[in-house]
């Protein structure tokens, strides 16, 4: 998200991706637009001069023809009428054939500034739609990585999920197993004890049965038969014991193993649940480095974009790149010094210091031959003004200086060297004599060749 201030009522608001987008190509169309503009009120303004131009060499032509007509009928009155008639019929048709010269021309120039509008329309139509082709590919990959790592993300969940039930099921079986273990065992103990209860009962009724049968015989073996009795009894008692400390040792055996089985299970189930863990936390930062990646791409689209816009703002402030940086009598003064010695070595060229008049030009430029004698001298006048300058200015309007100061400095021509009105047809021709404004006087519209990067961008035309 970008934040955009209001120039005018202050308000900050947020504006994504897309509406950024929209925003620049709405500056851009809006730019376009204008630019086509003024281009075709330019090829316009082209095709009127030159129909002027043409009417006013037909019309000098004509006046021409009309007084080489009045000399003639002058001289010779006999034979004027013959060839008057035929210098009518000629001009007649010399005027019929410009006019549909011009004809032509205007419809020429017509057609051309019809196919410039729709070959300019097409290319930003074509841009446009480039534009958008490419921000409709950056938001379809932006959905598809989202609902791949939705897919990840589901798919490991459940993975997770389906573990989880399987090691539930598993300490399930184990408790069950534990439960049955301890059941077996308390059957077994009890096995033990019945089976020993009844050998001891059978051993003390075989005892009691050998006594009253040999009670009578062998009365005076009645002791020993009753130590020996009591003698089985105690090894019976000592097996009972015995069964009795194997059942628990066994049954400790069976806890011990049953324990370590779940001990186990546990570790390995929080192993597992670690790495499952561990997983979802890569893949979630895979998809946030996604997210980077695919917002740093759209703001990197987005900062070349405005830097699009500050370059084209900056074509309208700049007619050249060696300009910038440097006036442009410093640059005047550069080129002719740079000249200076291999093609005007006897000539004067230095800044005009000289107000005791009230005003002075710009420059003075004097040469003389090798015997002194001053062959010619011109006054410069260099004006420059950037596209923010609150009120643009004309070349008309330094003429009348320009002849002021180049009479009070003695001066045989005047040159007024110019960054204004770059767009005029009749300053944008190369030098322009306007001595029918003021004697001696000439108008240089300066600029240097743009870069190709400024013609594609503006498409200027170049000129010494």
């Amino acid at each position: 998200m970008n934040e955009i201030k209001c120039p005018h009522c202050g308000e900050v608001f947020k504006v994504d991706a897309s509406g950024y987008a929209d925003i620049v190509k709405q500056v851009r169309n809006a730019e376009f637009s204008r630019d086509l503009d003024e281009r075709v009120r330019a090829v316009q303004r082209e095709g009127e001069q030159a129909l002027e131009l043409e009417r006013s060499r037909s019309t000098a032509a004509l006046q021409e023809a009309e007084s080489q007509r009045n000399a003639q009928l002058a001289e010779q009155k006999n034979t004027a009428e013959q060839k008057l008639a035929q210098e009518v019929a000629k001009r007649d048709a010399e005027l019929a054939e410009l006019r549909a010269k011009l004809e032509g021309a205007a419809a020429e120039r017509e057609s051309a500034s019809q196919r410039a509008a729709v070959e300019a329309r097409a290319d930003a139509q074509k841009e446009n739609a480039e534009l958008q082709r490419e921000i409709d590919n950056l938001r379809a990959q932006l959905e598809r990585k989202d609902d791949e790592a939705k897919l990840v993300e589901s798919a490991t969940r459940n993975a997770a999920q389906n573990d989880l039930a399987a090691r539930d099921a598993q300490i399930a079986e184990l408790q069950a197993r534990l439960a049955a273990a301890d059941k077996a065992q308390e059957m077994a103990l009890a096995a033990a004890a019945a089976e020993s209860q009844r050998e001891l009962d059978a051993a003390r009724s075989e005892a009691e049965r050998a006594l009253a049968d040999y009670r009578v015989k062998v009365q005076e073996k009645f002791s020993a038969a009753k130590a020996q009795s009591e003698q089985e009894a105690e090894g019976l008692r000592a097996q009972l014991r015995e069964q009795e400390l194997m059942a628990k040792m066994n049954l400790s055996e069976a806890v011990a193993a049953a324990e370590r089985e779940r001990d186990e299970a546990r570790a390995k189930l929080t192993s597992e649940l670690a790495v499952r863990d561990s997983r979802e936390e890569q893949a979630k930062a895979a998809h946030e480095l996604e997210l980077a990646q695919a917002k740093r791409a759209s703001d990197d689209l987005i900062r070349y974009k405005d830097e699009e816009i500050e370059r084209l703002k900056d074509m309208k402030v700049r007619l050249s790149t060696k300009m910038v940086g440097e006036s442009l009598e410093q640059h005047c003064e550069t080129e002719f010094n740079r000249l200076r010695m291999t093609a005007f070595p006897n000539a004067y060229f230095e800044k005009d210091n000289d107000a005791s008049e009230g005003t002075k030009g710009d420059f003075i430029f004097r040469e003389c031959d090798a015997s002194g004698n001053e062959v010619i001298s011109i006054m410069f006048e260099m004006k420059n003004e950037n596209d923010e300058t609150a009120t643009k200015h004309k070349n008309e309007d330094f003429f009348k200086k320009l002849d002021h100061d180049r009479r009070q400095k003695g001066c045989e021509y005047a040159v007024l060297c110019t960054l204004l009105e770059p767009e005029s047809e009749l300053y944008n021709a190369g030098i322009v004599d306007v001595s029918y404004r003021y004697e001696k006087m000439y108008v240089c519209l300066l600029y240097t060749s743009p870069s190709p990067r400024d013609v594609n961008s503006s498409r200027m035309p170049s000129s010494a």
